[in-house]
């Protein structure tokens, strides 16, 4: 992350630039609006007055790293066995600048760093202590005590920022980052990667109102980027949307609360958003709740990744935001970004079977292949376990991502997790693959189908339904929805295919992650 902040100084050639630079937008946050104000159901008013932004320039930015890394230099450090190379410290990272310019001052100092969410019982944070050996944890109380002792500090002068950084970029990079899984199907698991691989996925372009920071990249005439952050950041989705708005000198805007999406895009909505990276649930739910007819949205790019991407999702953002382009990422914890998707259509060519389709410039070391239906990927980036040395990969290099797919035609689509595969009475069931079906229908807005247990069969289907509005109005009472769904289940599904309970709800519930929780019913 400090590599890229460092790159930004050193790639000026001319003071003059880095301050014209220094002078534009970095992050605006949602300063007055703490988290947990609102429900995920609930729709925030419709004014202004809400939000209170609070700007922070790349000057600002930069200088809060540094005042950390002076104020962490000589109070934290202290504690610190003098037999330790790398210090290795976890960090409760929220959506915040403050939090966000400590990651940076770690990266800066070569620190060894585990993200955790911010928020974590204090029992895990002394379990986690212990088992990664980490000397130290930056809590939210903590972090909030080191800014405001920070901020009183005198921030260094341009030449002073320049000088570290030129002494960062020259030595290698071995220091690296530990990340917490998404945990869709299950516990998270820790996965390393260096800074490095991390920052690689990062478009390089500089954009018409930065003053072209990096002279060497691809420059467009368009205004730099305004990306809403919806990810946490401490998960791999986020931190790529913090990297990308670092590497190509663009704006970050932080809503100050990751509870509620109705919040996040109201508050996007008056800010105007250009670039949105988001799971297909997150896109589905702000679609059904109308949250794009709120304010402003000029987007270019559209980011779709962390869960199947299908073909009606695709075809309604298409008519909503025809001036957009639609990318599907597809990327793990593990091996980082494999590949993107930007012709519209769900799933992939067969021929990225062959050959990927990667930036020159990047010069990655990426296959992928298929394996009695599951997805594997060849990858030098692959991240590697934080309690052990042992690989992720097999004997041959090969790393299972746990997808199944099939391959229809010219085309290779996904069919879900093989995690999530649902026994029911001998019989697999690819819940993701349902849910698909169901979806084609006009008056289903989206659909989580899920496993319930059963004395004969081991487990049955049941279903959560999110109706479309027009489906409330023109049906009428849910009996008559179960029925038609019913009617619909024994024409066109095998028995053991068809939900025996069914349920309607006003929206789908949604992981950390934004994806549904596919953890077993079962097992809550």
């Amino acid at each position: 992350m400090f590599s890229l902040l460092a790159q930004l100084l050193v790639h000026n050639e001319e003071r003059t630039s880095w301050e014209t630079f220094s002078k534009l937008p970095f992050i605006i946050e949602a300063s007055n609006v703490k988290e947990g104000n609102f429900s995920k159901s609930q729709k925030p008013p419709q004014s202004d007055s809400t939000f209170e932004n609070k700007e922070w320039s790349y000057h600002d930015f930069l200088s809060l790293v540094y005042s950390l890394r002076e104020e962490i230099g000589t109070k934290v450090q202290r504690v610190n066995s003098p037999t330790k190379q790398k210090p290795h410290v976890g960090l409760c990272l929220g959506p915040y600048a403050t939090s966000f310019a400590l990651l940076a001052a770690l990266d800066s100092l070569r620190w060894e760093v585990t993200l955790l969410p911010e928020t974590i019982s204090s029992e895990l944070l002394a379990t986690l202590t212990q088992n990664l050996d980490l000397f130290h944890i930056f809590t939210p109380e903590k972090i909030a005590e080191l800014v405001r002792a920070a901020q009183g500090s005198r921030p260094l002068n341009f030449d002073g920022y320049r000088e570290i950084a030129e002494t960062y970029l020259e030595s290698p990079i071995g220091h690296g980052v530990t990340i917490p899984t998404s945990a869709t199907s299950g516990k998270a698991k820790l996965r390393r990667q260096t800074w490095h691989t991390l920052s690689l996925p990062a478009r390089e372009t500089a954009y018409a109102n930065t003053a072209s920071p990096f002279p060497r990249y691809q420059v467009t005439k368009e205004p730099a980027p305004r990306w809403l952050l919806t990810y946490r950041p401490h998960l791999y989705a986020g931190l790529q949307v913090v990297l990308q708005v670092l590497a190509t000198g663009s704006t970050l805007l932080l809503s100050g609360s990751l509870d509620s999406l109705s919040h996040q895009l109201m508050w996007g909505g008056l800010n105007s958003v250009t670039h949105l990276s988001a799971t297909p649930s997150f896109f589905r739910q702000g679609l059904f709740l109308g949250l794009f007819e709120q304010g402003e949205w000029p987007l270019r790019q559209l980011t779709l990744g962390g869960e199947i991407v299908d073909q009606p999702l695709l075809d309604r953002l298409s008519e909503k935001f025809p001036q957009a382009r639609k990318t599907h990422i597809y990327a793990t914890t593990e091996t980082g970004r494999l590949f993107a998707v930007n012709d519209g259509l769900a799933g992939f060519p067969t021929r990225y079977l062959t050959e990927l389709p990667m930036k020159k410039e990047a010069q990655p070391k990426v296959k992928i292949k298929i394996d009695e239906d599951e997805l594997f990927a060849k990858t030098d980036r692959l991240a590697t376990q934080s309690d052990s040395s042992a690989s992720l990969a097999d004997a041959e290099g090969w790393y299972a991502t746990g997808d199944l797919v099939e391959i229809c035609g010219e085309r290779v689509y996904f069919l879900g997790r093989k995690s999530e595969t649902i026994n029911i009475g001998g019989n697999k069931v690819q819940p993701a693959r349902l849910e698909a079906i169901f979806r084609e229908l006009d008056y289903i807005s989206d659909i989580k189908i899920y496993p319930k247990k059963s004395s004969l069969v081991g487990n049955l289907l049941a279903a959560e339904v999110v109706l479309t509005e027009e489906a409330t109005t023109n049906f009428g009472e849910r009996n008559r929805v179960q029925n038609m769904l019913e009617t619909f289940c024994q024409k066109n599904l095998a028995s053991y295919e068809r939900p025996r309970f069914w349920g309607f709800v006003s929206q789908i519930e949604l992981t950390d992650a934004q994806k549904k929780k596919r953890a077993n019913e079962n097992d809550s």
